[in-house]
């Protein structure tokens, strides 16, 4: 890809290369409820797995199907047959790797109950494509859901700003400057 780096972390590289094609990517530490409430709504994840200390064995793999009834996740390890691992064994090869996860998805694909997190992760994407409306949109979801956030405030009132909103802008701003002056952002 264009955007990949020499020495750049393998998982920046995904995400970069992700996005160079459209898709909404975003990573965080997540949980099997994670893998399996986007695998319900239509969008395969990424897990790091590693065969406990042997960080020779790192690898990414694409989890595309869970068994609820057998709790067996079907993912593709780059092998030639997909690996088929127990929610146990998963479990085991995802936590010497903190349960890293990426979602890499068209942002309309997003059809799981979103978290305040995703929101801002999504409204992120959709600013750095001057998507202003969708950005904002999704900020304001964002604040919904967690009305304290400090950094949902913020990226609101960049949009607001960017979107020739001043005066909402600068009360956020404002707000923000008088609980956090050391604050250079």
């Amino acid at each position: 890809p264009s955007t990949y780096r020499a020495g750049m972390p393998a998982e920046e590289a995904l995400a970069a290369y992700a996005e160079e094609l459209g898709f909404w990517a975003f990573s965080f530490y997540g949980s099997p409820n994670a893998i399996t409430s986007k695998l319900r709504s239509g969008v395969p994840v990424v897990v790091m797995l590693q065969d406990w200390t042997n960080t020779d064995s790192r690898r990414m793999s694409l989890v595309v199907g869970y068994d609820d009834i057998a709790r067996i996740f079907l993912c593709n390890d780059g092998a030639a047959t997909p690996a088929i691992y127990t929610q146990e064994e998963l479990v085991r090869k995802w936590l010497p790797v903190r349960f890293w996860m990426a979602v890499l998805c068209p942002p309309e694909s997003a059809r799981w109950q979103m978290s305040a997190q995703d929101f801002l992760s999504r409204g992120r994407f959709y600013e750095a494509r001057a998507q202003l409306t969708e950005a904002r949109r999704d900020f304001e979801s964002a604040l919904g859901l967690a009305p304290a956030n400090d950094e949902i405030k913020r990226a609101l009132a960049v949009v607001l700003q960017r979107s020739g909103e001043f005066a909402k802008a600068e009360a956020i701003f404002r707000d923000l400057y008088t609980r956090f002056p050391e604050d250079a952002r």
